[in-house]
């Protein structure tokens, strides 16, 4: 391979030929060709746009690590390599183009083959942002429904609770104090314990009603 961060003294013949490139230039997405020495070979317009360049010309015979930062340069390196030798590779990662705007993006780095030999690297960046938010946001309201409903069923456990054994304990307890029943009577005893075990029950619930909230 060349010297990265060189531009070739002359422009070989370019791998892409005008008919291809005057298609590659009406894609809604991404494309670059880089060559063996991984100098940009082509760029369609969608990919210059991006990188806030207007004319083929500004990038072509460029190496990959003059034309992003070297960060940059070092994660997609193993990616491109490996088209190089013939594997195709797949990743995402966020950018930031020439706007400004924060974006994501599918990245896919296939051989570029002519009669049979790798000849370069075919590029190909699509937009996922839209894909990314759209999960994102089914995420958020599959997990506001599922809170929703463990609400409703601390609500329904709680309102039985409340009305159903608190509220009998408390008749039983009325109806044994109307009836003189000592501290120390059997029918007391039982009602006290059947509010204890409801106040158990209630503070188990706002426990882990707690812990689910983080």
């Amino acid at each position: 391979m060349g010297q990265p961060g060189s531009v070739a003294s002359q422009a070989p013949e370019s791998l892409v030929g005008p008919e291809v490139a005057a298609v590659l230039d009406l894609l809604p997405a991404g494309v670059t060709v880089w060559d063996r020495e991984l100098r940009c070979d082509f760029a369609n317009a969608f990919a210059l746009r991006e990188s806030g360049r207007e004319r083929l010309a500004e990038v072509r015979g460029s190496h990959v690590s003059a034309l992003v930062p070297e960060q940059v340069w070092q994660s997609i390196r193993p990616f491109l390599e490996a088209a190089l030798a013939g594997a195709e590779r797949q990743y995402a990662r966020t950018v930031e183009d020439a706007a400004g705007q924060v974006r994501q993006v599918q990245v896919s780095c296939s051989p570029f083959v002519v009669d049979g030999e790798v000849t370069g690297v075919l590029q190909h960046v699509i937009d996922i942002t839209a894909r990314i938010d759209a999960e994102a946001l089914l995420r958020h309201r599959a997990e506001a429904r599922a809170v929703e409903r463990e609400r409703r069923r601390v609500a329904d456990v709680t309102t039985d609770i409340v009305t159903r054994q608190l509220f009998g304990a408390t008749l039983k307890l009325s109806g044994a104090l109307s009836q003189g029943a000592t501290s120390d009577s059997g029918p007391l005893w039982e009602v006290m314990g059947d509010i204890d075990r409801a106040i158990a029950e209630l503070r188990d619930l706002i426990a882990e009603a707690a812990a689910e909230g983080g």
